[in-house]
């Protein structure tokens, strides 16, 4: 049940020959577990009571939920971004994905069977996925999700509805982080200033969800501290392109490398042309190798 003053909405998505959404196949746990950023997010979880996540819509806070059941999907959703975050489900879930495209290279065959539940999403919860990009740029994941789970520990806010959810900052709060306060969060000058400029312009990246390939790239071009590695990954694990390819990633060459020729060397140059064979499914081949 609702606390009083949340709004609500719920919505029920059916895998069946009288419905739009083609979601077949598809599962939370490998389509999602991504989005998570590091165990103990207090912002995301996926549990046995499904996937749970609660973000800034430009509507106001939300708190969703997604479970799924025999033959599709539910939706609930609290707070004044319910509405659009029910609308959003569909893309969350994949439904633009188009797996049916991939040729699997012989190699890769076992790989996709295996992980023939993975759609490759689209998340509307775009600030707070640029920002776990750059809080990753020059250190450790582990490191970069520790830094998440502090900056909401200490500046998050109580999300709507049920679950025990935390909001992160909204980006007004962000883009007056000092520099002292990101160091003690482990966060360089470098890292701290892109932050503070993505929240800067925060509604217009809220507005990349539909936007064209060319009006992304023009805004991220525009970005301090967003450069090619940044961009792949945006545009693979945030707006689901299933042909993103990060360059300049420490250890993805050498996953490439060493999954496609059993040699664990390799830089960008050797991982794009191992990729080559799956053009325009190249970030679908390396969510397959990175799985």
């Amino acid at each position: 049940m609702a606390s009083p003053g949340i709004d609500t909405c719920q919505g029920t998505f059916k895998l069946d020959a009288h419905t739009t959404l083609d979601l077949a196949e598809c599962e939370l746990r490998p389509t999602l577990g991504a989005a998570l950023f590091g165990p103990g997010n207090p912002a995301a979880r996926l549990d046995d009571d499904g996937f749970w996540r609660a973000w800034h819509t430009p509507d106001g806070p939300v708190t969703l939920r997604i479970t799924s059941r025999r033959g599709g999907f539910d939706a609930t959703a609290w707070g004044d971004g319910a509405a659009r975050a029910i609308a959003a489900v569909p893309a969350i879930l994949g439904v633009h994905d188009r797996p049916e495209d991939w040729r699997a290279h012989p190699g890769l065959a076992r790989w996709a069977r295996d992980r023939s539940g993975l759609r490759l999403a689209r998340v509307p919860w775009l600030c707070d996925a640029l920002y776990a990009i750059i809080l990753q740029q020059r250190v450790a994941y582990v490191d970069a999700a520790g830094t998440w789970r502090q900056l909401l520990r200490e500046r998050g806010t109580a999300a709507p509805g049920p679950g025990g959810m935390t909001l992160p900052p909204p980006a007004r709060e962000i883009a007056r982080i000092g520099f002292e306060a990101w160091y003690r969060m482990g966060v360089d000058r470098r890292r701290a200033l892109a932050m503070c400029d993505a929240a800067f312009v925060a509604p217009k990246i809220d507005r990349l969800f539909d936007a064209p390939r060319d009006a992304i790239d023009h805004l991220l071009d525009h970005l301090r501290g967003i450069g090619p590695w940044s961009t792949g990954m945006f545009l693979g694990w945030a707006l689901g392109d299933p042909d993103a390819v990060p360059v300049g990633d420490l250890h993805l060459p050498r996953v490439v490398s060493k999954a496609l020729t059993g040699v664990p060397h390799g830089d960008d140059d050797k991982m794009l042309a191992l990729l080559e064979p799956f053009a325009g499914q190249r970030f679908r081949a390396i969510r397959f190798l990175r799985a």
